[in-house]
């Protein structure tokens, strides 16, 4: 009996040491998420693989400004709103070095307008100083939005190597034009017109119309009103064969309104046939090498055509098959680098192909060949 009890009593004494482990180990589990909740982090799992030896850690900003000149803009972009043509502002950033080390700017600052002019009065920066990079803005004849960048770069070893910034105005319409665009379809037959131009004063102040220009003429004015008033209507002829020649371009009309001094107005033209692709670049090709592709030419007007000739100019281009499929006329073509004891960095041949019954229409496919500088000189 005396047995008996004491074997019970070793068990009771064994269960209870267990349970006050496992109590103990909640306590602490539960405090340690509690506390982890408290900070908002959780503890991330310890990584037990090794970090390659190539392997170079993206130091941050902070660490990366130790030691050298970090260069830094209060703004990106800086917003002129409202401005009227060729209105002259002014604008301002502020440049600082927030590195640890004084920095050089390069003296020259680009821009990718002549119309936008940045200027620092000074290029050397102590660490913590600040200057401003002061830009002057020409607004454009041309209304709408419009965005212009400007730049400056850092002597080595500063940090970044480039800062850009950006303006960005909204040009006002004193004139209103209409059409804004032009696209016309030349189709075999038809025959030049004449379309309406509408230049309308939109702040009822009137003007004259001076003249009418375009490259080539293949769009043009030959007679347009010469009185003043608020609105004109100019009748613009197109030229459908110099279209053919210059399917894309502007119009470019001179007023001596108060405000504005041109109007610019853009065109197109829908040829009746395309290729594509309708260029192909080939690199490194050696003398002797031989290269295929796949041309495919359409109708943009969804009509049936046959082809007359393809050749080549240059002899550089052969026709491997050729055929219609589908709403195409599929060619397979090669091109061959001619042999020779030297390597010519560039070579370019075109592939002309003309039309039954279209004999304005004709289209050049051009295919050539860039060498590397280190392969030329082999």
């Amino acid at each position: 009996m005396n047995k008996l009890l004491v074997i019970t009593f070793t068990y009771f004494m064994v269960l209870m040491v267990g349970c006050s482990g496992v109590t103990e180990q909640k306590r602490h589990v539960s405090k340690k998420d509690m506390d982890a909740g408290k900070s908002g982090i959780k503890e991330a799992p310890k990584q037990t693989t090794k970090k390659s030896i190539d392997e170079e850690p993206v130091k941050p900003d902070k660490e990366r400004r130790k030691g050298t000149g970090f260069l830094i803009v209060d703004k990106k972009v800086f917003d002129f709103g409202t401005v009227e043509p060729r209105q002259q502002v002014t604008g301002q950033f502020m440049l600082k070095n927030d590195g640890k080390e004084p920095l050089t700017i390069k003296k020259k600052i680009g821009s990718s307008c002549g119309c936008l002019i940045p200027k620092l009065k000074t290029y050397e920066l102590k660490s913590g100083e600040s200057i401003p990079l002061t830009v002057h803005f020409t607004a454009d004849d041309i209304p709408g939005e419009t965005t212009k960048r400007a730049w400056v770069v850092t002597e080595p070893p500063a940090l970044p190597e480039r800062v850009s910034v950006s303006v960005k105005a909204l040009v006002r319409e004193f004139v209103q034009v209409s059409p804004k665009e032009w696209c016309f379809e030349i189709r075999e037959g038809a025959t030049s017109n004449e379309l309406p131009l509408v230049l309308e004063s939109t702040d009822g102040v009137p003007f004259q119309v001076l003249s009418v220009f375009c490259r080539g003429n293949a769009v043009k004015a030959d007679k347009y009103p010469r009185d003043k008033k608020k609105k004109h209507v100019v009748p613009i002829k197109v030229d459908l064969e110099k279209l053919r020649k210059i399917p894309e371009g502007l119009v470019t009309v001179k007023i001596n309104h108060p405000k504005v001094k041109k109007v610019v107005r853009r065109y197109k033209s829908v040829l009746p046939f395309a290729a594509y692709p309708s260029s192909k670049s080939f690199f490194n090709m050696k003398p002797g090498d031989t290269k295929k592709t796949v041309i495919k030419i359409i109708s943009n007007f969804g009509e049936k055509f046959q082809i007359d000739k393809i050749i080549s100019e240059k002899g550089m281009i052969k026709v491997l098959k050729q055929g219609y499929e589908k709403d195409s006329y599929r060619v397979e073509i090669a091109f061959t680098i001619p042999k020779g004891p030297k390597v010519k960095k560039y070579l370019k041949d075109n592939l002309v192909v003309t039309f039954k019954g279209h004999p304005g229409d004709v289209l050049h496919i051009s295919c050539d060949n860039w060498i590397s500088s280190v392969l030329s000189k082999k």
